[in-house]
């Protein structure tokens, strides 16, 4: 872990402390999620920034050329035409409002992504992993349009990867061993700390916004550390409260760790997102989320775009 890191968990704990012991305001409307009488939706892709009680499950697919590839084995630059690779993930997350002004909340998580056709079978391999998360909010300030909280999550699991590629330049490079094995296993911590806004200028715009500083640590196939930051927004806007049909549209931006990058965890990826919501119920949200995933391909430093489906519940108690 970094001395930029230490400090900035440092400075995220003083700052959650005096959360803790500062006299918190009280709430600007009886439900957690409404300001300005904006109903927030909530995505299915970022941290939820209100203390609510609720449960979350989304489930999302994505079906994506790989590009051409040039793989180096044993030296030898082999050329592999384009294929479809396969993404499919699962998320679930409980967070229970213990007081006022603080939360905690328990997830868990599943993904898998591999090559369906021609080369990509061979250049992607088949990846699968699953791992949960534990974390807290504690609110700092909450206005009539606008609220900032203090966060602290850890999040963990394990990724397995299947490629033939890999496992045969590895034999050919260093022949064959007592460790030799098809499939690798590498584990992941990412600790980290932040801020987590809302803000509400109008009862038909609402808007959100996240930083996290924390570091990623693997063992296993791979192993080391690396500083990490995340990021994004969101904007939303309620049709219901202009008078029109009780449906939203909601537009998000974010950066995140690319947890798929073997030992270089630096790597980052980006997504732009837009998801259309029921907005009828303040208890529930269903909405469906399109996002656009900017990634590395994992071989080189050229990138590629994933187009992603997903459906998205929040069920608020």
């Amino acid at each position: 872990m970094g001395r930029t890191t230490r400090r900035a968990l440092a400075v995220a704990g003083v700052v959650a402390l005096a959360a803790l012991l500062a006299p918190q305001p009280v709430q600007a409307d009886p439900m957690e999620r409404v300001l300005n009488g904006h109903g927030f939706m909530p995505t299915g892709h970022l941290p939820d920034p209100f203390l609510a009680t609720y449960v979350r499950s989304s489930t999302g697919g994505a079906v994506f050329e790989l590009p051409l590839l040039n793989i180096d084995i044993g030296g030898d630059e082999v050329d592999l035409f384009e294929g479809n690779v396969l993404y499919l993930t699962q998320g679930f997350e409980y967070q229970q409002q213990v007081m006022e002004w603080l939360a905690i909340r328990f997830g868990a998580f599943g993904l898998g992504r591999g090559g369906i056709e021609g080369s990509s079978i061979l250049a992607q391999g088949v990846s699968w992993g699953v791992g949960g998360s534990a974390g807290a909010s504690a609110r700092l300030w909450r206005w009539d349009k606008a609220q900032i909280s203090a966060t602290a999550d850890v999040s963990g699991g394990s990724l397995w990867t299947i490629n033939l590629i890999d496992f045969v330049d590895d034999l050919v490079e260093n022949g064959w061993t007592e460790d030799s094995s098809i499939a690798d296993e590498t584990t992941i911590s990412y600790p980290r700390a932040g801020l987590n806004g809302a803000w509400a200028p109008k009862p038909w715009l609402g808007l959100t916004g996240y930083l996290e500083l924390g570091w990623m640590e693997a063992w296993g196939k791979v192993s080391g550390v690396s500083n990490a930051v995340s990021g994004g927004v969101t904007a939303g806007i309620d049709f219901a409260a202009i008078g029109g049909a009780p449906v939203g549209l909601l537009f998000s931006y974010e950066v995140d760790p690319f947890l798929l990058a073997g030992d270089d965890h630096s790597l980052e990826l980006s997504s732009v997102g837009v998801g259309v919501f029921y907005t009828g119920r303040e208890d529930l949200g269903l909405g469906l989320e399109a996002t656009a995933i900017h990634a590395p391909q994992g071989y080189n430093d050229e990138m590629m775009t994933i187009y992603e489906f997903s459906t998205v519940m929040h069920f608020f108690f």
